[in-house]
């Protein structure tokens, strides 16, 4: 498995926050950057849902308060956050936008963005 380094997944999830329309925000399957979970609801979702995941954030500190950071912002300010990053990151919105419509992309969505944010209010 790779290890991906904290800008891509603060990428990946600024991304996800700029393609999620605003009448989703708090809707099932509204998307990470959406969520109206704090940091450890979503973690703790994690750890029962996806313990790989919740390793990963075990294993590097800098990710993990990176990630405490954008939870505590509002679900509106994470949005904004997220078009900031990608309108000063072109070269990550491209490849977001190269790559959003493939399986994997999918499955992330599926299985990680979607199962946290479905998840994290029972914790």
């Amino acid at each position: 498995m790779r290890v991906f380094r904290a800008p891509v997944i603060a990428g990946l999830v600024a991304a996800c926050a700029v393609l999620t329309p605003a009448s989703a925000f708090a809707a099932p399957g509204a998307g990470l950057p959406e969520t109206t979970c704090t940091y450890e609801q979503v973690e703790a979702a994690a750890r029962a849902e996806f313990p790989r995941l919740a390793a990963r954030l075990d294993a590097d500190p800098e990710l993990r308060d990176k990630a405490r950071a954008f939870f505590a912002l509002s679900p509106q300010e994470r949005q904004q956050r997220a078009r900031e990053f990608l309108d000063s990151h072109p070269q990550a919105r491209a490849k977001f936008e190269e790559r959003r419509g493939t399986p994997r992309a999918q499955e992330f969505r599926d299985r990680w963005s979607v199962v946290l944010t479905d998840t994290c209010h029972r914790y």
